[in-house]
């Protein structure tokens, strides 16, 4: 794996990030927001794949293009989607078109979906490890970007917490709690990135923390019982918020909240993710009931 300087990532990313608010809207209507965000001073906009979804790199491209500053993450790209050679040379293109803006989050989706397109859903991190592997034998004939992409992985247990931190740059668990981000860091050490998607509320006297929803689902791959942490609700369900007029939630808006400030510190720093609950634009993710979901409250 070509070498990602690490603490430039870090600088990037800031502390806190944007994920998922926009991916069902128009092209045009994207732009403008993701434009919004970068004005606005997120570090990173991070994105989801589903079967009904843009396609991970295309997506991708689109927000890269409409902004100047802001990374641009999958969160994730399914490895069952594509094979290796088409993920590693797409990451490689945006890598070079866009320097240092692009991170590439990889995941084994859930079994459901996975088979719905045909495929065989394997045991996860061995799937994921052989994967990798094949990345790595790809040969990419175009000259090599100025700065690799930095990968990281969907994890949650410990055993893919350990391949994220043994062949990756760090690890993106989706839909977890401050203890659970805590666990993680211990697995993965000081030094990979670590970017939890964590739940937080912005209420009409600021922003908090939000009750922990509680609808059921199979978040965890193979529907077992999932690991410590994890918030319990499926990724493609979609808690209600009422509407409010707001002003905008800018990065420092989210000072104050719970989160772990443990992982606050370099270099284990942590990227928190705010998760938009809505999918209209009208409460996109920076208005008072549209950013929820990034910092699950302990109760």
């Amino acid at each position: 794996m070509a070498i990602v300087d690490r603490d430039a990532l870090r600088r990037r990313l800031g502390r806190v990030g944007v994920w998922g608010a926009l991916a069902l809207r128009p092209t045009a209507e994207e732009r403008r927001a993701a434009a919004e965000l970068e004005r606005l001073g997120y570090g990173a906009l991070w994105f989801g794949e589903g079967p009904a979804s843009k396609e991970a790199f295309t997506h991708a491209a689109i927000l890269l293009g409409a902004t100047q500053r802001i990374v641009v993450a999958t969160g994730i790209a399914n490895i069952y989607g594509r094979d290796a050679t088409a993920m590693q040379n797409a990451a490689l293109a945006l890598a070079d078109a866009h320097p240092g803006r692009f991170v590439l989050g990889l995941g084994i989706s859930h079994a459901p979906l996975v088979q719905a397109r045909g495929h065989d859903y394997g045991q996860p991190v061995t799937a994921m490890l052989e994967y990798l592997d094949a990345m790595e034998r790809v040969k990419y004939a175009p000259p090599p970007p100025p700065e690799p992409p930095a990968r990281v992985l969907a994890a949650l247990r410990r055993r893919m917490l350990e391949l994220a931190r043994d062949r990756t740059d760090g690890a993106h668990p989706y839909l977890v709690t401050p203890e659970h981000t805590a666990r993680a860091r211990t697995v993965l050490g000081r030094e990979p990135i670590l970017a939890p998607e964590q739940g937080v509320g912005r209420r009409a006297g600021g922003v908090g923390r939000r009750r922990r929803h509680r609808r059921a689902g199979p978040p965890s791959p193979r529907g077992r019982s999932r690991p410590r942490g994890h918030s319990g609700r499926h990724p493609q369900s979609r808690p209600r918020s009422r509407r409010a007029a707001a002003p905008r939630a800018r990065p420092a808006d989210l000072a104050g909240l719970p989160l772990p400030q443990y992982e606050l510190t370099s270099p284990g720093t942590t990227q928190h993710l705010a998760r938009h609950a809505r999918t209209r634009l009208s409460v996109m993710p920076l208005t008072a009931p549209g950013l929820t979901c990034a910092s699950r409250s302990r109760a």
